[in-house]
């Protein structure tokens, strides 16, 4: 059981973040052209200013 768990739980992990936010981020910039993911960046096309 401590082998499987050593095996697959770092490839479900990695799954499940490619799943959850690097796909749908890399959508969101193919049909925007907007990068989702900024950090402090102060913009007029903010991901702030889309959502209010």
């Amino acid at each position: 059981m401590i082998n499987y768990l050593k095996i697959y739980l770092p490839i479900y992990l990695v799954a499940y973040l490619l799943v959850s936010f690097i796909i749908p981020t890399y959508k969101t910039y193919k049909q925007t052209g907007i990068n989702p993911v900024t950090f402090g960046k102060n913009c007029k096309s903010s991901a702030k200013s889309v959502l209010i």
